[in-house]
């Protein structure tokens, strides 16, 4: 788990731009957050968000990303192949078999 202020150092982001970065890896489930209240050096307590990598999770949604993509694209590939078209010879513009 990492805090947010050391991501912030790290990376060199403002907290802004970072809490960006973050709620888009967050909706695509590569990160998961973890919110925990610890006191702060005035004595109070205050929220303090903690980002992870859930491994098992991480590989589950890049093993589905890629197979989302795969059919995808065999999908493209299929209605490409499959759509009789024609070339005319003298202004090179192509039809379908229904023009």
């Amino acid at each position: 788990c990492m805090k947010e202020d050391d991501i912030c150092e790290l990376l060199k982001f403002e907290r802004k731009m970072l809490r960006a970065r973050i709620s888009t890896l967050r909706g695509d489930k590569f990160i998961q957050v973890r919110l925990r209240m610890e006191t702060g050096p005035d004595g109070k307590a205050q929220k303090v968000n903690y980002y992870f990598i859930n491994y098992k999770t991480f590989v589950n949604v890049v093993k589905y990303k890629l197979d989302m993509m795969r059919k995808r694209m065999e999908t493209e590939e299929r209605d490409a192949t499959s759509r009789a078209s024609f070339k005319c010879p003298g202004c090179l513009k192509t039809f379908t078999d229904l023009e």
